[in-house]
């Protein structure tokens, strides 16, 4: 069984829609002393991952959640409450609103045994066996796979025990025990969510809603992940088909072939001309898609059913649209060391190490141009009502929103941008050593 994959909080900041009005700054928290921002762990085969502190921040600052250690625990936080120590956490995650945060929470209670969590708002759902990766709705609702039946083997494995997938209070029909740890995802409107099982051998799209659930009608190999619209009426699998999954470029084991990763869109294949291809992201209106692509040993953006498309980075971030879906941004990276296994995941940006970041707009399917250029860093880059274009830069070992040429303080950690209404400012989440602010940066 793989481990969960962590959906980036950040990720679903940059679909947060404006704002009528953005309050003013103010502290939100400060992170007690006892508290890491940062852990060593050890992985099943001996490797060593450093493993960061995550922070999620509420709309017009309402709130502020953050992940963070102490001893040989993870703590959850939300702004100056402890919600409880834990074996295992995941950083928290939001709505597309930002109204509602949830944490992945679990603790081993025996040798064979452990209890798992989703923390909506800071309170405990009821006690599961294991529970995989939670993402939460518009309307507060948790969504994730449960495993009711799970217990730890001789070999430090989960066994395979049938599992559910909840939406709410909703429980769906059992699948078979080795279904994908495929995060689910939650349409911007809150109402569908997907994600994939196994059933039968093969593997399928599942969209559920509070009341129910249905399964795709055509099965797949394998399916690495899932996606879906935001307004919920459109889904896409990453598959993968003629072997088993392998990182493009990889070389399978003796006497097996090597897969290829596509991606279907309602049923209909793409990206299958490229080495790989990894989800998609949808414009926030319309039918517009782009995925990012490896070809060969470089990767590259592909936009709808483009053919051939050209691959001419080291590595490329996850693209956003604008509001009306006709130019993309996306940042890459030239130079870093980029992990073969983690590139084409929607949180493939925390797979490379050094180089340097440039961000990069594209119009339709014209030309690329630069925005910046060789930088130390570039993040959560989001386009406001009118087409502007805002982004976090690292400069000399700090962060700053960026907008145009206005530029912000440097801090230790910010959050996605949110753009008001009138186009006069963005606010965001910053961390400036142990203290957490909500920061509003004026643009005119």
């Amino acid at each position: 069984m793989r481990m969960p994959r962590i959906t980036s909080p950040v990720l679903l900041c940059s679909m947060i829609a404006a704002q009528d009005a953005i309050d003013g700054e103010r502290k939100l928290a400060t992170i007690p002393k006892d508290l890491r921002l940062q852990t060593t762990s050890t992985g099943p085969d001996g490797s060593q991952h450093t493993d960061n502190a995550g922070f999620a921040f509420g709309a017009d600052g309402a709130f502020v959640a953050y992940s963070a250690y102490r001893g040989g625990k993870s703590v959850a936080m939300a702004g100056d409450e402890e919600l409880g120590e834990f074996h295992y956490l995941h950083a928290p995650v939001m709505d597309v609103t930002a109204s509602h945060y949830a944490f992945r929470a679990g603790n081993r209670t025996s040798p064979t045994k452990e209890k798992w969590w989703a923390i909506v708002d800071g309170k405990k759902n009821s006690p599961s066996a294991w529970i995989g990766s939670v993402a939460v709705s518009s309307t507060g609702q948790a969504v994730y796979w449960e495993q009711p039946g799970a217990k730890i083997t001789k070999d430090g494995s989960y066994n395979m025990s049938s599992m559910v997938f909840h939406f709410g209070k909703n429980k769906g029909k059992k699948f078979e025990g080795a279904i994908s740890l495929i995060e689910p995802m939650i349409s911007a409107d809150g109402k569908t969510a997907v994600s994939a099982a196994r059933r039968g051998g093969q593997w399928f799209t599942i969209t559920a809603t509070a009341r129910k659930q249905r399964l795709g009608k055509r099965g797949y190999q394998m399916v690495e992940d899932a996606v879906i619209s935001a307004d919920g009426k459109k889904a896409a699998l990453v598959v993968v088909e003629g072997g088993i999954p392998m990182p493009p470029g990889a070389v399978a084991p003796p006497g097996m072939k090597a897969g290829t990763m596509s991606i279907t869109v309602d049923g209909k294949l793409y990206g299958d001309e490229t080495d790989g291809a990894g989800a998609p992201v949808f414009a926030a209106k319309g039918k517009r898609f782009a995925f990012k692509f490896v070809q060969g040993d470089k990767m590259g953006i592909a936009l709808d059913n483009e053919r051939k498309p050209k691959a001419e980075y080291d590595f490329v971030g996850l693209p956003v649209f604008d509001a009306k879906g006709k130019t993309i941004a996306f940042a890459i990276n030239t130079g870093g060391t980029v992990s073969a296994y983690a590139r084409l995941q929607r949180w493939g940006e925390q797979a490379v190490k050094g180089g340097t970041w440039s961000l990069l707009t594209r119009k339709d399917k014209g030309k690329p141009e630069p925005i910046v250029e060789d930088a130390e860093g570039i993040a959560h880059p989001v386009f406001g009502p009118a087409g502007q274009l805002a982004f976090a830069q690292k400069i000399d070992g700090n962060w700053h929103i960026v907008v145009g040429e206005v530029k912000s303080d440097p801090f230790d950690h910010v959050a996605t941008p949110t753009f008001a209404t009138d186009q006069k400012s963005v606010a965001f989440g910053a961390r400036s050593d142990r203290e957490l602010w909500w920061r509003v940066l004026e643009l005119q």
